[in-house]
């Protein structure tokens, strides 16, 4: 059983990069550029052809990066009853 202390995984709603910049742009009345630069299919690759070639951290951070674009990870023990609920 993992330990009790230290950081926990809690799952909930995450936003993406996308979500983000909507937010700044909503918040400053500023629009940014939107460039598509491929799918998230295409860091996914990356980090598939990174993990066959052995390099751990480069796959690590490749996963850390689709991560942050998508707002989705893997959680491996959440522990939403540990989390302090919201009295929003």
């Amino acid at each position: 059983m993992p330990s009790q202390t230290g950081y926990f995984a809690v799952a909930g709603q995450q936003r993406s990069f996308g979500d983000l910049v909507t937010a700044v742009e909503r918040g400053t009345g500023r629009r940014d550029e939107r460039r598509r630069r491929g799918t998230t299919d295409d860091p996914r690759a990356w980090t598939a052809d990174r993990r066959e070639e052995g390099e751990a951290i480069a796959a690590r951070d490749g996963t850390s990066q689709r991560s942050m674009l998508t707002g989705q990870t893997r959680l491996d023990d959440p522990r939403n009853d540990r989390s302090p609920r919201s009295s929003r």
